[in-house]
């Protein structure tokens, strides 16, 4: 249990630290193309190539399973309505709340912010993150289980039992399983969420460096918002709805 409880800390660590790490070498790498190759270009192709290799490295680990990494749109159209319903709940309080200000840090910033920023971001932390968190954490809940069973099948072996009580044993190990995944299905969902949320909001974190007193609001946010994001991730496999939702809000902290 305590190395379990060790190792899902150590994949928090690196998710978070994987994320602010990415974003920084994001930050740096695209300034030093900038400044190398379009010293004499204007900031609307810097938007465009800085807010494009979020998208490069997401497709670079997800295109070739795009199912696997939510790319396709799954259960997106048999999941609408559940979508429609969290879309109104996350965009109304917004417009309530851009009513009451007299605007935001991204005001008059171009198309690049609510179109390629949300889909790289998506890619990234409900596609490529999501996935690795699940599937790490499968296999530290899970990892013993099929160890378990040809264990139990060894010791009906040599102690030769009858059939019907192999049979018995057989039933009650599969019960004991299907418990155990249900249990277990419950906490990888709800980790996974939690974990990719997390590195989601302190992907921003570099921001501190050219907003600071927006920053930490903005991490709150977007470690909420990417609460609703995994739910809808996990309940549709897919992050068409994640991108929706999120152009939407970039597209009206924009316009506000």
């Amino acid at each position: 249990m305590k190395q379990k409880f060790f190792q899902i800390s150590l994949l928090l660590i690196f998710s978070v630290l994987i994320s602010i790490g990415i974003a920084t070498f994001n930050s740096y790498f695209v300034n030093f193309i900038w400044k190398s190759f379009y010293p004499f270009k204007g900031i609307q192709e810097y938007y465009t190539l800085f807010y494009s290799y979020p998208i490069i490295v997401g497709l670079f680990f997800t295109f070739l399973e795009p199912q696997k990494y939510g790319l396709l749109p799954a259960k997106t159209f048999e999941y609408w309505k559940v979508c429609l319903m969290w879309f109104l709940i996350i965009i109304i309080p917004i417009l309530t709340y851009l009513k009451n200000v007299d605007s935001t840090p991204f005001h008059g910033m171009s198309w690049q912010v609510f179109i390629l920023a949300p889909i790289g971001e998506e890619i990234i932390f409900r596609g490529a993150f999501y996935t690795w968190i699940y599937q790490t954490l499968s296999d530290i809940l899970e990892g013993n289980k099929e160890n378990n069973i040809l264990d139990e099948i060894n010791k009906t072996r040599k102690e030769f039992l009858t059939i019907s009580k192999i049979k018995q044993i057989g039933q009650v190990i599969k019960m004991e399983n299907e418990e155990s995944f249900n249990d277990n299905k419950i906490s990888i969902v709800f980790i996974t969420i939690l974990f990719s949320s997390l590195s989601f909001g302190f992907w921003h974190t570099p921001n501190i460096f050219v907003n600071p007193s927006y920053t930490l609001f903005q991490i709150n946010y977007t470690i909420i918002l990417g609460l609703v994001l995994g739910y809808l991730r996990y309940k549709t496999k897919s992050i068409y709805i994640c991108i929706i939702i999120h152009c939407s809000i970039n597209f009206l902290a924009t316009v506000s």
